[in-house]
């Protein structure tokens, strides 16, 4: 039962049950009724004024991010999902909420880079000898094998994507008779001690696509990927 339904049944049991009425009985029952067509109206046209609004502020955010608005794109056109339905615009609204965070912090950082703070740092990881991890703006951590390319090399130009996120390269990306590849490692939130998601990086037209396991986007604050863009010659 929704919530709407819920509140109107429960005015409309506020409502004396007899079985006859007397003049003074009928106009309060009048006045009641009068009163309850009064209450659901203004249900519904809340209802349909807070969609609107969630729809307008998803419009927006879409238009004035877009890597937000390609995250929604693919979402959408994947799971078939209604801009109708407020619980997944609230979903989706989440998504751009932490995107944002992100970007900022990311930004502030950038700031406090050129300014003499480390962006990065070596974490210490007991127990795993064969392993190198790194602790980013204090938020994320790398963990590798020290066999990975960004084992002892911490690609500081390598882009940072959420579940879901394109790449989108141009074919002047690398020098005639060679052709870009990517190069990717797993970030989790600092803290997470969970199972770890396997990262397929999807192959698009001039682009990547980040496929971070089946995490949903309830889950989407908790890992990132971590892509570095490299060149290779070309076989014939």
């Amino acid at each position: 039962m929704t919530k709407t339904m819920k509140t109107i049944l429960s005015i409309a049991m506020s409502l004396p049950l007899v079985g006859c009425f007397n003049s003074s009985s009928d106009e309060l029952l009048l006045n009641k009724i009068s009163n309850l067509e009064a209450q659901i109206r203004d249900i519904k046209v809340n209802g349909v004024g807070q969609k609107l609004e969630k729809k307008e502020e998803l419009a927006k955010s879409i238009v004035s991010n877009p890597r937000f608005g390609n995250v929604a794109a693919y979402v959408i056109a994947k799971e078939r999902r209604s801009t109708n339905d407020v619980a997944f615009i609230n979903q989706l609204l989440s998504v751009h909420q932490e995107m944002a965070r992100e970007e900022d912090r990311v930004s502030m950082y950038k700031v406090l880079f050129a300014n003499g703070v480390q962006s990065v740092k070596n974490k210490v990881l007991p127990n795993q000898p064969n392993m190198v991890g790194y602790l980013v703006r204090d938020d994320w951590q790398l963990v590798v094998p020290k066999t990975s390319n960004f084992a002892y090399d911490f690609p500081y130009n390598a882009y940072e994507l959420f579940q879901y996120e394109k790449l989108t390269y141009t074919d002047s990306v690398c020098n005639d008779g060679f052709t870009p590849f990517a190069l990717h490692a797993l970030l989790t939130k600092k803290g997470y001690e969970g199972e770890l998601p396997e990262v397929t990086i999807q192959n698009e037209k001039n682009s990547w696509r980040v496929l971070i396991g089946n995490k949903t986007l309830q889950e989407f604050s908790d890992f990132k990927v971590l892509l570095q863009v490299r060149c290779k010659e070309k076989t014939n």
